[in-house]
């Protein structure tokens, strides 16, 4: 048994998801981290977009999720780990190019490169126009962002993306929306039955400490 006890020990397992921006930009050096002070703790972890992390913590594949967007299920728990900052792109050519800001309702009637259903920074989106009266055009669907930066800087529309995915971009132009802030929230989220165990809240933990740190 004491054998037994202590195998086990060592092959703590943890099954992490994380939506596409979460798991492109932010959650690779977060978990790095977490491994150099916890190497006895083995992390796997699952990137799609946040509505397929959503159902895969409900079903029980995942663990815990660091996801983007809205949870509406009643059997998720979640909480916020950080304000993530987005940001209206354009091509250098496209009209937008030349001004110092925009209004929301100039989107109206614009072309537009979105993310696939089920994405939380396409959810954003349409958020922010369709349902606020404001029709535009989905002329792209890509299922990446870096998809989305090379249509756009090719002149096929406009888009929003996280702005921490544009640090190192050029060939895109951001503009301000000067009567709208573009803030969305990432949180952890888990199963309300989940067992939290000591290395599972020692990893939820490292995550909201690690955010706070690193990207604040």
């Amino acid at each position: 048994m004491e054998h037994y006890l202590h195998h086990a020990s060592e092959q703590i397992c943890i099954h992490v998801g994380a939506s596409l921006t979460v798991g492109s930009f932010f959650l690779g050096n977060i978990i790095s981290k977490f491994e150099e002070k916890n190497p006895k703790i083995r992390i796997r972890v699952y990137v799609d977009n946040s509505k397929d992390i959503i159902q895969k913590i409900i079903d029980g594949t995942l663990d815990i999720a660091v996801i983007e967007g809205l949870v509406n299920s009643k059997d998720i728990i979640s909480h916020e780990v950080y304000q993530d900052e987005m940001v209206l792109i354009c091509g250098k050519n496209h009209p937008f190019a030349s001004k110092k800001s925009i209004q929301l309702s100039d989107l109206k009637g614009k072309d537009c490169v979105l993310r696939e259903e089920g994405s939380g920074t396409r959810d954003f989106l349409i958020n922010l126009t369709e349902r606020r009266g404001i029709p535009i055009i989905k002329k792209w669907v890509c299922h990446s962002s870096d998809s989305i930066i090379n249509v756009v800087a090719a002149g096929q529309g406009v888009s929003i993306l996280s702005k921490s995915l544009l640090i190192h971009q050029n060939n895109v132009v951001q503009i301000p929306i000067k009567d709208f802030s573009l803030y969305r929230s990432f949180k952890i989220i888990y199963h309300k039955d989940k067992y939290i165990s000591s290395a599972l809240k020692k990893l939820i933990s490292a995550i909201e400490k690690l955010f706070n740190s690193a990207y604040k």
